[in-house]
This record gives structure tokens, sequence and C-alpha cells, in this order.
């Protein structure tokens, strides 16, 4: 054997010197896996160092160190071992792989004479951040050690690793804010859990956990567990399930009372329950958790409106109108809805030139506002002003063609149901009545 390939040798030397080529190329520093690279060269490279040379090839963030890896790798490996990797691993970045990928693809290497599939593992994990399941799952390092590897600061996601079994180490996270556990077989977790006092968010979707499980995580977990419940909440309201959607909310109100949407989205709830009193009573307390808020102001008006609560309605959308004039940090838009909601009240108290300025001052910041456009056609129509009306109907339904059918059925136009310039600008048709 030539002195180039010493490294082959079985003495106690040269297998110190693999060891310390494997710390250099373990050691994610570019100029200690250069220097690594440059040890090969010179003195050959054994089979054991060709799952090294792999991981760093598929995974290494430095182009130019991985390129070299493949380089050496392919000049290196056995035929069957080439064949192996080019017709079952075509890129070079597995990054973008999922854990299944990535575990599929550790399971076809176990048969793989010239792989070390728990070295290999480890390293695409430790280079290319993936693999973590296969890891836990194979126990190719220590627990502690292999979730070190996936942790991100304050992340820790563990989702679609299909586990049968939590691990109970989880718990040494403690700064963990965001805890992702779905896509897994167990279907109990940890006491250890409780010592994660920092998570603002969990995620067990598709993991059967039993209800005692869950018991645990609102326990452990109250305000996580508030905000688990407020999403399936939101979910179930855009699905129109009003019931479920409030059931879920309430569970949310339960596990952390300090949040004021929370308040608030089931105060909308409660109106598409036509539950308007109790609706009220929970935009209240919403606003007294948070009196700035410019949407619980205009949903709250709202509410009143429909109540009949004309003078209420009014009195609630000026006090969120006050919030801009505070220079409040609110939402722009909230500003217009609550002129919407302000003009409506003036409508209904027969307040017509009040309930024009109202919509003009709303129609100024969203132009495009169909429903002012439409209310003030109303509004004039019932001032008799034809001219007027009919322009302020014609951009309302230039805006929204439903408006051509709503209408000849609003009481608002009935003065104007047999006009003929009110038929032709809706296109009235006889038979369509």
């Amino acid at each position: 054997m030539t002195n180039n390939q010493y490294l082959k040798n079985q003495d106690n030397e040269a297998k110190a010197y693999l060891e310390k080529i494997k710390k250099l190329l373990e050691s994610e520093v570019d100029e200690n896996v250069l220097l690594a690279f440059q040890l090969l060269q010179s003195g050959g490279i054994p089979d054991e160092l060709l799952t090294h040379l792999y991981a760093v090839a598929i995974t290494y963030s430095n182009y130019q160190i991985s390129d070299t890896a493949l380089e050496l790798f392919e000049q290196n490996a056995p035929a069957e071992l080439l064949d192996f990797t080019q017709k079952q691993w075509t890129f070079h970045n597995p990054l973008s792989s999922g854990e299944n990928t990535i575990s599929n693809f550790l399971e076809t290497t176990q048969d793989i004479v010239h792989f070390d599939t728990p070295t290999l593992a480890n390293l695409i994990l430790k280079f290319g951040s993936v693999g973590g399941a296969y890891c836990l799952k194979h126990k190719t390092a220590p627990t502690l050690q292999v979730l070190q590897k996936i942790y991100r600061k304050q992340w820790l996601s563990l989702e679609n690793f299909g586990l049968d079994e939590l691990p109970p180490e989880v718990s040494s996270f403690t700064d963990v804010t965001y805890l992702y556990i779905n896509g897994n077989k167990f279907s109990d977790i940890p006491d250890e859990l409780q010592a994660l006092n920092n998570v603002k968010y969990i995620n067990f979707q598709d993991t059967p956990l039993h209800e005692a499980a869950i018991q645990k995580l609102e326990k452990f977990f109250p305000k996580a567990m508030g905000s688990h419940y407020a999403n399936l909440g939101r979910n179930a309201f855009q699905e129109k399930n009003y019931s479920l959607a409030s059931k879920q909310m309430l569970q949310a109100i339960e596990l952390d009372n300090s949040k004021a949407n929370y308040w608030n989205t089931q105060g909308v709830i409660l109106g598409r329950l036509k539950k308007r009193e109790k609706a009220v009573r929970f935009f209240d307390q919403a606003l007294a958790l948070n009196p700035h808020d410019p949407l619980t102001y205009s949903n709250k008006a709202h509410t009143l409106h429909l109540l009949g609560r004309k003078e209420e309605s009014l009195n609630t959308a000026n006090l969120g109108l006050s919030l801009y004039t505070q220079n409040l940090n609110t939402s722009y838009n909230g500003e217009s809805s609550l002129y919407f909601r302000k003009a409506q009240a003036l409508f209904h108290l027969k307040r017509y030139d009040e309930c024009h300025e109202a919509y003009d001052q709303c129609l100024q910041l969203n132009s495009s506002f169909k429903g002012a456009w439409f209310n003030k056609a109303c509004a004039y129509a019932r001032q008799q002003d034809k001219t007027a009306m009919l322009s302020c109907l014609a951009k309302a339904i230039e805006l929204d063609a439903q408006f051509k059918q709503d209408a000849p059925e609003d009481p608002d136009f009935e003065a104007y149901w047999q006009d003929a310039d009110f038929l032709a600008l809706i296109n009235y048709k006889p038979d369509n009545r």
C-alpha cells in the first residue's frame, strides 16, 4: 500500500487520524472541512468515511464544499453504492424535503453495506436540519441531543414525525414558545411538559390525543389552548356553524379571559345566533379589556342597531370614532366602518342630513364601500330626492349588481317602485318580481 493510502491502514495511528478527520468534517467550520478534504486526498478515503462525505455532499450549505464532497464520494464509492445514490437521491439539497421522504430514504440505506445509517441520519440532521423523526424513532443518538438539533429559538417542531410517544425530554426546552406536535401517533403526553411555562401556541392536529391528554394541555398551557379553541371557533364561524363556533369560543374564554378579541368574537357569533342582548354584554366585556378597539365599537353599534336601540347605537359609534380624534393606534378601515354605523343610526332616527354627512365621511375613507352608496340612496329616497337617489343607487349597482335585486324589495324605495327611471336603472322585468 502506497503512502498516499495510509488512512486505509488498520493500525491505531490510522484510526486516530480517521477520528480527527471525522471531527473536522462534523465541525461545520468551512476551513476545517476543507482541511479534512486535503488530508483525505493525500491519505486515501476508506469506506467508513463515505457516509460523512455523502452527508456533506447532500446537505452542506457551502456549495463549493458540498460539490467537492460529492466529487470525492463519487471517485471512491463502490459501484453498487454509487448506483444506489444516483437512483435513490437525485437532488443535493434535502432541506426542501419533508420528514417522511427523509425517513423513507434513510430506511432504504439500512441495507446498504457501505453506509452507516445512524451516522448518516445524525449528520443529515446536523447539517440539513431534517431527519429528526428517523433519529428519534431509531435512537441514533441520545434523545435530548437529537431534540437540540431540531430546536430553533423558541420553536420546537415535531410536525409529522409519526412518533408513537412524545419524548419527556421535550420539557428541557423551557423557553419554547411555539410547540408543534401535530401529525404524530401518540395519544398521551408526559407530565414533564408542565415545565414549559412559556408556550403561547401549540398545534396537535392529526395527533389522536385522548381526552385526558387534552385536559393536561389545558392545565399546562391555558393560554395556548385558549388560542387553540379560539382558532377552532373562527374556523367554525367561517363555515357558518355558529353553535360550534360559540362553544369553542367559550372554551377559549374559560381558559384565557384576558383576550378582548375572544369576547368580541363571541359577541359576533351570538349576533349570528340572534342572541343580541347577550352579544352586547360580550362586547362590553371586550371593551372593558381593550377600550381602544374600533372593531368592537363597530360590532356593538351594529348589534344595538339591530335591537332597535338607535340612540345607544349612535353613541357607541361616536365613542369608537373618538379614538381617531385622540390619535390612538387604530385601524383606518375601522374608521370607515364606524361612520357607516353612525350613519345607520342617524337614518333610523330620521336625521337624514346628518346621516348623509356620516356616509360621506365613510366614503371619503373608502369610496368602494358599496353599502354606504346603497344606504345613501335609501336616505335620498326617503327625502324624495330622486336625482340624488338614482345617482347613489347607480354607484352601488356599479360596485355590486346584487343591488338590482335588493332595491325593488327594499321598502325605502317603495315610492319609486313604479318610476320609469328607477325601473330602467335596475333593469326591471315584470316576470322577475
